[in-house]
């Protein structure tokens, strides 16, 4: 076969010519190249040519295994991806008619689920203060009431009754000034309420009397053998209430309340400190007692 004969192959990427009919790639790019005959010539092709064409092919993609490389790059991502989206499509379809076949379909998300396929039984919140309950009872409402009549209320209901006393600026004494639980309250039968009685307002200032001396604090010095009153002053005078007196150190001294209880007589025994408290409800004074010994008169012995 001629030069005439033979077939014009220009590379498809960057145009050059070539006259070799069996390259499959550019010698100049190494592109892939689609064959462009001549239509004006005509050529026979034997077996033994055809065999030695798709040789040569052979050797062309052995001697340019990039773009065998770049090709497999491309086409691998874009199958995965097909198999990807054919497996997705297969799940979503065939799972979601499967349900529907059975009766399994899943409850919407707007609507709340019941694994139990049973109603949901409302309970009430506050079973412990149902009133209809017979192991409760309400506790009545006593304040304002005397302390008698209040304690009678409470133990016809069942209930312990602990009654106490303090001062209520509002309430007038002797009336129930505070309970404990609260009325209206439901708890449990046999329980016990707290009561507290008023002594009325209170003291307005709580102070030691010592030789018409007034104080609420200090140190008072006595000898050994010497006894002194120590009186408790309320204001105002009328207060009710009683005032209790305790000793730190009983050694020193010792004390005698008086009739009313608003008052002590203390008795000096030895050298050595005390401390006295008196309190009233929620005011509480103290003042110290210094015993020393007797200091001998120059006189002492003398005819």
């Amino acid at each position: 076969m001629d030069t005439d004969n033979k077939k014009r192959k220009y590379c498809s990427s960057c145009g050059a010519q070539y006259d070799d009919d069996t390259e499959l790639f550019c010698n100049n790019c190494d592109a892939i190249q689609i064959e462009i005959p001549d239509n004006t010539v005509q050529c026979d092709v034997d077996e033994n040519s055809q065999k030695d064409k798709y040789q040569g092919v052979q050797q062309q993609f052995d001697a340019h295994p990039n773009s065998l490389k770049v090709a497999l790059q491309i086409l691998l991502p874009v199958i995965a991806l097909v198999v990807i989206f054919a497996i997705g499509v297969y799940f979503l379809f065939f799972t979601n008619t499967n349900s529907r076949l059975n009766g399994d379909e899943q409850p919407s998300i707007s609507e709340p689920y019941n694994h139990n396929n049973e109603t949901e039984e409302t309970t009430d919140e506050d079973d412990y203060d149902n009133p209809d309950e017979p192991d409760y009872i309400i506790v009545e409402d006593v304040l304002g009431l005397d302390w008698a009549s209040a304690v009678r209320i409470l133990t016809d209901q069942g209930f312990s009754v602990v009654v106490e006393e303090g001062y209520h600026i509002r309430t007038v004494v002797g009336s129930i000034s505070s309970q404990r639980p609260l009325a209206g309250a439901h708890v449990d039968k046999e329980s016990t309420i707290s009561l507290v009685t008023s002594l009325g307002p209170g003291p307005t200032r709580l102070e030691f009397d010592f030789e018409g001396l007034f104080r609420s604090y200090g140190t008072i010095v006595i000898e050994e053998g010497e006894t002194i009153r120590l009186s408790a002053i309320v204001t105002p005078a009328d207060t009710l209430g009683d005032i209790s007196w305790t000793a730190s150190d009983m050694l020193p001294i010792s004390f005698t309340l008086s009739d009313d209880g608003r008052s002590i007589d203390i008795k000096g025994h030895r050298q050595g400190f005390s401390q006295i408290h008196a309190s009233m409800g929620a005011f509480q004074i103290s003042v110290s007692i210094s015993v020393k010994r007797p200091v001998p008169t120059p006189d002492a012995g003398l005819p």
